[in-house]
């Protein structure tokens, strides 16, 4: 299967057992987006001197990636001020550490993918839950993360680095059972802080969502995405 044939599928291989059911907006999105992401996946692999995945691993990886994300987006947008809180590292894009220093590259998908969902879905609020420190510093540096600025509202931009969890041995058990009732593994260091903060948000009452690349957003059910098994591989 060529790698245009995938993004016309929805599909990398045709050797899934199971197809994905059909998705009108999924659809919309392959047709408006599909051969412009393509291009630019083999743009990317091509300036890869010594690439770790496949061609069709790289593709596979990102239809899954974008499938999975507007299909939530889909169900999201049906409540009442949704606020989706999206991880940077792994999630989003992730730094080349075959160049000096290392540069950080945005996955091939996520400007289109991005574009897309901010005009099928102007309800819903898009922010930025990280261990990263100066998220406006970096939204405004060009070499980082500035080309993806207009996306995502000021107003919801949280870091969960160096946060005072504040809570007693009891209440993180009783996180810890929590995440372990939901997907059975518990929270490690850096996943705990980050369901700290979604937890005060929600208890502000925020309609909060996440979409990470760990047991974080897993652990949310259908109030998240994880995106673990579609990192981004270049």
């Amino acid at each position: 299967m060529s790698i245009d044939d995938a993004f016309e599928t929805g599909q990398a291989r045709s050797t899934d057992a199971i197809s994905p059911p059909k998705s009108p907006l999924f659809d919309k999105f392959q047709q408006d987006f599909g051969s412009q992401i393509s291009q630019v996946v083999r743009e990317m692999y091509e300036a890869t001197e010594f690439p770790a995945y496949d061609l069709n691993d790289v593709l596979e990886s990102e239809v899954g990636f974008t499938r999975s994300v507007v299909d939530a987006y889909e169900r999201w947008a049906t409540e009442d001020n949704p606020i989706v809180l999206w991880d940077i590292d792994h999630t989003i894009g992730k730094y080349d550490l075959a160049t000096e220093p290392p540069m950080w590259r945005f996955r091939p998908s996520i400007q289109f993918l991005l574009r897309f969902l901010q005009d099928e879905f102007p309800n819903v609020t898009n922010g930025i839950l990280t261990d990263r420190t100066e998220i406006e510093a970096q939204l405004d540096d060009a070499d980082l993360l500035q080309p993806l600025s207009m996306f995502f509202d000021r107003h919801h931009l949280y870091s969960s680095r160096g946060i005072e969890l504040k809570l007693s041995e009891e209440e993180i058990n009783d996180l810890d059972q929590e995440v372990y009732r939901s997907i059975g593994r518990y929270p490690v260091t850096g996943h705990k802080e980050k369901l700290v903060v979604l937890r005060r948000l929600t208890g502000d009452g925020l309609n909060v969502k996440s979409i990470d690349d760990n047991h974080v957003a897993e652990s949310m059910g259908d109030n998240g995405v994880c995106v673990f098994e579609c990192q981004p591989k270049l």
